[in-house]
C-alpha cells in the first residue's frame, strides 16, 4: 500500500515533465520567431528606380460564393502598391464571378482569368494557380485562397520582411475561425499536431531548414517561382505549399515562415466531413505518404491528449480513495496517499497552461481546452483513417481530381 500512492503517482509526473517542455516550446517559439507585425517596421523594397516592386496576387477559385466577397474587398483594401489581383476562376457554376465582379466595381486592379477546363493530369486548384501566374507581371507572385481576409497592411508587412531576410519563399501561420464546434475543439489539436512534424523555429533555420510552407499564403520572389518550374514542378503533389518548400531549400532557396497575428484570416472548412477529408490529405503528405508514420503520430496523440489526463484524473481519485480509507490516521503518517493527488492535479494544471498557451496564440477560444481530449480523439482518428486510406489505396480527392496515392515505406 506505501508503494500504490507511488506508482499512481508516476505517469502524471511524466506527464508534468513533457508539458514543462512543451510549455517552454511554445514560449521560446512565441519570443523569439518572427512574427509578420515585424514587417511594418522595416523599409519597403525599392528597385534601382526607387520605385516599389509590383506584387501579383493570384487566388485560384471554384465555387467561392460564399467567401469570395469578404476575399476581393480585403485585397483591394491593401496599402502596397503596384499591385495587381488576379482571380483565376475555375469552373465556377454558382454566383462567384458575379459577387466578384460587383465587388471590384470597376478598379483596374482586379483581372479576371476563366478557366473552362482542367487537364487530366493536373489538379484544378495547380491548375488554376497555374493559369493565373501565367498572366502575372509582377516581381513578387503571391498565391493565396479565396476564403482568406487580408488585413490591409499585410501584403506591405510581408514583402518588407520577405526582402529584408533574403528569402525566396515566404509564408505564413494563418489565423484560423473558430465559427463551427471543430473549428473549436479539433482544429488547434490538429494543427498543434503538425506543428510538431514542422516546428516553427527550425523552419526558420538558415541552415538545414525543416522544408514546410502554408498554401493559404505563399510569397514567392518571382525569379525563384520561375526557377523551380511554377506549378507543373509540383502538380503531381496533394500539398503543393510543402512540395513548393522541399524544393526550394534543395535548390538552396531561402525559405520562411512567421505568425499572422490575426492579419491573415481563414475559413478552412464549413463541415465535419470536409474537415476531415481536408486533413487526411494534408497529413498523407505531411507524414511523407507513411501509413506507419501516421499510425505512430495517431497513438502518440491518443496517449498525449487522451489517455495522460485520464491518468492525472485516475492518480487523483486513487489520492482521494487512499486518504479516505486511511483507517482514521492522521495525515501526515499517511502522506503517500496525498502524493497522487497533488502530481496529478499539477500534470493537469500543466497541460492545461500549455494548450492554453497554443490556444491564445492560435486565437482559438480557452474554453476549447477542456475539450481537449475530444479533439485529439479525433485527430488521432483521422490520422489512423489516412492510413488505412494509403494502405487500401482508397482515393483522395482534391482540386477536383481524385488521387490514388501509393504509400511509402516506414
Amino acid at each position: 500500500m506505501t508503494l500504490l500512492p507511488i506508482v499512481l503517482s508516476i505517469p502524471p509526473l511524466l506527464a508534468m515533465v513533457y508539458w514543462t517542455v512543451v510549455c517552454v516550446r511554445i514560449r521560446r517559439v512565441r519570443s523569439t520567431q518572427p512574427s509578420v507585425l515585424d514587417g511594418l517596421a522595416l523599409p519597403a523594397p525599392v528597385g534601382e528606380d526607387g520605385a516599389r516592386p509590383l506584387v501579383s496576387v493570384v487566388i485560384p477559385a471554384h465555387n467561392e460564393a460564399r467567401v469570395i466577397d469578404a476575399c476581393v474587398r480585403s485585397l483591394l483594401a491593401q496599402t502596397w502598391s503596384p499591385i495587381e489581383i488576379i482571380f483565376a476562376l475555375d469552373r465556377c457554376t454558382d454566383g462567384t464571378e458575379d459577387i466578384l465582379r460587383r465587388a471590384a466595381g470597376d478598379d483596374p486592379r482586379v483581372r479576371v482569368v476563366r478557366i473552362d477546363a482542367c487537364p487530366p493530369e493536373w489538379a484544378g486548384k495547380c491548375n488554376a494557380a497555374r493559369r493565373g501566374a501565367e498572366v502575372a507581371r509582377g516581381t513578387w507572385i503571391l498565391f493565396t485562397d479565396a476564403d482568406v481576409r487580408f488585413d490591409p497592411r499585410l501584403i506591405e508587412a510581408s514583402v518588407a520582411l520577405a526582402h529584408a531576410r533574403g528569402l525566396d519563399l515566404f509564408s505564413l501561420l494563418s489565423t484560423l475561425t473558430t465559427a463551427h464546434w471543430f473549428e473549436r475543439i479539433v482544429q488547434p489539436i490538429a494543427s498543434l499536431a503538425l506543428l510538431r512534424m514542422f516546428p516553427l523555429d527550425r523552419v526558420n533555420r538558415s541552415v538545414a531548414p525543416r522544408a514546410f510552407a502554408n498554401g493559404q499564403f505563399l510569397l514567392f520572389r518571382r525569379r525563384a517561382y520561375d526557377g523551380l518550374g511554377g506549378h507543373e514542378a509540383v502538380r503531381s503533389d496533394l500539398l503543393e505549399d510543402i512540395a513548393f518548400a522541399r524544393a526550394i531549400v534543395a535548390r538552396g532557396g531561402g525559405i520562411g515562415m512567421a505568425i499572422a497575428e490575426g492579419m491573415l484570416v481563414v475559413s478552412m472548412y464549413d463541415s465535419i466531413d470536409a474537415f476531415r477529408r481536408g486533413w487526411q490529405r494534408i497529413l498523407i503528405e505531411a507524414a511523407r505518404r507513411r501509413p506507419g508514420r501516421l499510425r505512430r503520430l495517431a497513438a502518440r496523440e491518443f496517449v498525449v491528449g487522451v489517455i495522460q489526463p485520464l491518468l492525472g484524473l485516475g492518480a487523483i481519485a486513487g489520492g482521494i480513495v487512499g486518504v479516505a480509507f486511511r483507517d482514521g490516521a492522521p495525515f501526515p503518517s499517511s502522506w503517500p496517499w496525498g502524493l497522487p493527488i497533488i502530481v496529478g492535479a499539477a500534470s493537469l494544471l500543466i497541460q492545461a497552461i500549455g494548450l492554453g498557451l497554443f490556444y491564445r496564440g492560435a486565437g482559438t477560444p480557452l474554453a476549447g481546452v477542456l475539450l481537449h481530449p475530444i479533439g485529439s480523439l479525433e485527430t488521432a482518428r483521422i490520422m489512423r483513417s489516412a492510413a488505412s486510406m494509403l494502405e487500401q489505396r482508397r482515393p483522395v480527392r482534391w482540386g477536383g481530381r481524385e488521387y490514388v496515392i501509393t504509400p511509402e515505406p516506414g
